[in-house]
């Protein structure tokens, strides 16, 4: 089982409504539109590509999934699920969700998909690299094997893969070891429910 995690932040939210094809240019495209767009498009991507078996959530933290999964709770960590309607009503929901995090100067926000059936380490991967010029911020993967957790990063700056894939075991969380308050935040990510 895998959780994949989608980052974009406020810094590329701001470059991509003020620039366009290179250019400083008016963007009549609104944040809380941009960031649909893109998570739609992440949604694209995954399910016929990796797994028809995703669940996906919206999380809204201010700190990247690295940092909010090695070194402890944020300050901010709101979640919901994300759900592909023609219901006005869920999608005014979803609007004002993101309306609501993206009031804030500094935020991350986070398409976290909990990939479930037998999808191979590896085949994951190969089409998150192969879509790497899509990402607008970090694409994480935290996988659980042998009872511990493991997270690898494609580093959206550098694009190369940080963490358990390539040996910096600091990316490796024994869930024991997770406090239980810690724990319960956690739980509302579908992922860290399952096991």
């Amino acid at each position: 089982m895998y959780l994949i995690a989608f980052e974009i932040d406020a810094i590329e939210t701001v470059k991509e409504l003020n620039t366009e094809h290179g250019w400083k240019t008016w963007n009549w495209s609104t944040a809380v539109r941009l960031c649909r767009d893109y998570f739609a498009e992440c949604v694209e991507i995954a399910r016929p590509g990796i797994s028809p078996k995703i669940d996906f959530q919206v999380l809204h933290t201010d700190v990247t999934i690295d940092h909010w999964f090695k070194d402890g709770d944020p300050t901010i960590f709101r979640l919901i699920d994300y759900v592909e309607t023609r219901s006005t009503f869920r999608n005014k929901v979803m609007d004002d969700w993101f309306d609501n995090a993206l009031h804030r100067e500094e935020y991350v926000l986070t398409l976290l998909a909990t990939v479930g059936g037998d999808v191979g380490y590896d085949k994951l991967w190969d089409r998150l690299i192969a879509n790497s010029l899509k990402w607008r911020g970090n694409v994480s993967v935290i996988h659980l094997q042998d009872e511990t957790l493991d997270l690898a990063t494609l580093d959206h700056s550098t694009n190369k893969i940080l963490g358990a894939a390539v040996g910096d075991l600091s990316y490796r969380i024994d869930p024991v070891k997770i406090d239980v308050g810690r724990q319960e935040t956690l739980a509302q990510i579908e992922f860290f429910n399952r096991f």
